[in-house]
């Protein structure tokens, strides 16, 4: 297992590529990845349709993503728009 922190809020259209690029190409390398929300506190509309892509990416593999330090804004936004069910290889802590 490896751990990927993201470096800040994922607000940016540039800084959302970077996080879908890092974590798409951990996802080929690795079958289980934890992803480090602490530093995140702003997550756009375009972060979570990354998160979407990856999802559709690793859909059908045993490939697992646990989410940890997921902020209250975050956790918000990921809720509304009804995230966690899609994000079936995602599994987030205390959400």
């Amino acid at each position: 297992m490896i751990e990927y922190s993201v470096n800040g809020d994922l607000h940016s259209f540039e800084d959302c590529n970077i996080f879908y690029r890092d974590l798409s190409e951990l996802v080929d390398e690795h079958d289980e990845i934890t992803l480090d929300l602490n530093l995140t506190h702003i997550f756009s509309s375009t972060a979570a349709g990354r998160m979407v892509s990856i999802q559709q990416k690793i859909e059908e593999t045993s490939k697992k993503i646990n989410v940890i330090n997921v902020h209250k804004p975050v956790k918000t936004i990921l809720k509304e728009v009804g995230l966690i069910s899609e994000l079936k290889n995602f599994h987030f802590e205390k959400l």
